[in-house]
């Protein structure tokens, strides 16, 4: 029994391993593509110790000899296993070290660094506090530069030390990460990249901004709203702040997503976010007491049908919550006028609930 106890012990463990593996290997396959970072010098086939990176830490904290090297090796132990974080981490003075080397004049260990940092990212809390405590100001400068490039990889960097919680976060907005963010929004290269990482920032820190933060927000993002799916994911959150709600109807969001969604001719993978956002966001818009949404969905009936059964009819079962969501919303609303228009559409209202599969 001893024998057999062992021997599925050994199986387990070895599956454990060759999980972990795989998950390593996706993981770095998928920042790579992420990044479009060149990863052609590396030997391929070159399994990094913690010998490696010891070697890799100390060497760039030496003021002499060659860094492209070391940094090299450090990018690529960061996405290979997350206990290569944490052994970098403890080596006194290397993180300093690395982040000293973001102001490099040599381009090429300027970026080593940038794509380290961003690796170093994806560590623990810990590790994320302790990184933006050094970095941030230095990746947020970074958002002022000329290299797209390296624009990019900062904004991940953030986005990824954003996604840590919310004391990374306050660290970031007390360094002005907002006001670089709405810089780079501006910048078409780089405007997913940027929605993404003020959605990551967001997510952990919207509650905790000013009014008049969130609004510079929201009017950053409002003029590239059709074109971008991370802008209207983020707006569908910034939507459910009852201050932000006269902006967007102000400047006719419930209108354009209407247009949107009429022009739908299927719904698939590819646009699945972006419609899901855009549906969020008129459920949460018509709830505003002044009835300006519920009238511009009654008032287009017709194509808010037309919109409504053609969503229903989808493979998203989750669209049918969101459809009802915004239909209890429109029939719950205490104004008389939207009372006096439902009355007339009663009829339809039960076709909606006899499409439901």
């Amino acid at each position: 029994q001893k024998m057999e106890y062992d021997g599925a012990e050994d199986i387990r463990n070895r599956m454990r391993e060759s999980t972990c593996a795989e998950r390593a290997r996706r993981r770095k396959e998928r920042y790579k593509v992420q990044r479009k970072l060149s990863d052609t010098n590396r030997q391929k086939n070159k399994i990094l110790d913690e010998n490696d990176v010891l070697a890799a830490a100390l060497a760039i904290t030496n003021n002499s000899g060659d860094k492209i090297e070391p940094l090299k090796v450090l990018k690529e132990s960061f996405i290979d296993n997350m206990t290569h974080i944490v052994t970098f981490m403890k080596v006194e003075g290397a993180s300093h070290a690395l982040i000293k080397y973001l102001l490099s004049q040599n381009s090429m260990e300027q970026l080593l660094a940038m794509e380290c940092c961003c690796n170093l990212s994806l560590g623990d809390t810990k590790t994320c506090f302790k990184l933006a405590k050094g970095a941030a100001p230095y990746l947020i400068n970074m958002l002022h530069g000329f290299s797209y490039n390296l624009m990019n990889v900062a904004l991940l960097t953030l986005g990824n030390l954003s996604g840590s919680g919310n004391k990374t976060c306050q660290i970031l907005h007390d360094q002005g990460v907002l006001k670089s963010f709405e810089y780079t929004i501006k910048i078409p290269e780089l405007r997913e990249a940027a929605a993404k990482a003020i959605i990551m920032f967001t997510k952990n820190y919207l509650n905790d901004l000013s009014e008049e933060e969130s609004l510079s927000i929201v009017q950053s993002c409002l003029p590239y709203y059709e074109g971008s799916a991370h802008i209207q994911w983020l707006l569908y959150h910034f939507s459910s702040l009852t201050f932000i709600k006269p902006l967007l109807i102000s400047e006719q969001l419930p209108n354009r997503i209407i247009i949107y969604l009429s022009r739908l001719t299927n719904i698939q993978a590819d646009n699945i976010i972006p419609i899901t956002a855009q549906v969020r966001t008129i459920a949460f818009l018509s709830t505003d007491p002044e009835g300006c949404t519920v009238n511009v969905l009654l008032d287009n009936w017709d194509i808010t049908l037309h919109i409504i059964k053609f969503l229903m009819r989808s493979n998203y079962r989750h669209l049918c919550k969101e459809l009802f969501w915004s239909l209890g919303n429109i029939i719950r609303h205490n104004s008389p006028e939207i009372k006096s228009k439902l009355a007339t559409k009663a009829d339809d209202l039960r076709s909606v609930i006899s499409y439901v599969p």
